[in-house]
């Protein structure tokens, strides 16, 4: 590299680092602070509506699925995935037991 390249690319370096310098963060403005908002109330549910909620493991992969298809999981239909999500018992696709 000739010394009138490696010059150039030094103050093409020194410029463009100094492009990079952290902006200052603006001066807060005077006066009082702004109001902070009002909590939120709570709202009650409508009549009718669930009071109870149940927590479980509805995820099951179905032989439509790349991944559990490529696991030798192909007896798991997704009509099966539904009544194992709705709390049916099922048959477990690799050891045959009931769940």
């Amino acid at each position: 590299m000739t010394r009138v390249a490696a010059t150039l690319l030094s103050a093409v370096t020194v410029f463009a680092m100094g492009a990079c310098k952290p902006k200052e963060a603006p001066a807060p403005a005077e006066g009082p602070p702004p109001p902070k908002p009002a909590p939120a109330k709570p709202v009650a549910a409508p009549s009718g509506s669930p009071s109870q909620v149940f927590w479980g493991d509805t995820h099951l992969h179905t032989s439509y699925s790349p991944d559990a298809y490529l696991m030798q999981n192909q007896s798991a239909d997704p009509d099966t995935a539904y009544r194992y999500a709705k709390g049916y018992p099922v048959v477990h696709p690799h050891h045959k037991a009931r769940i």
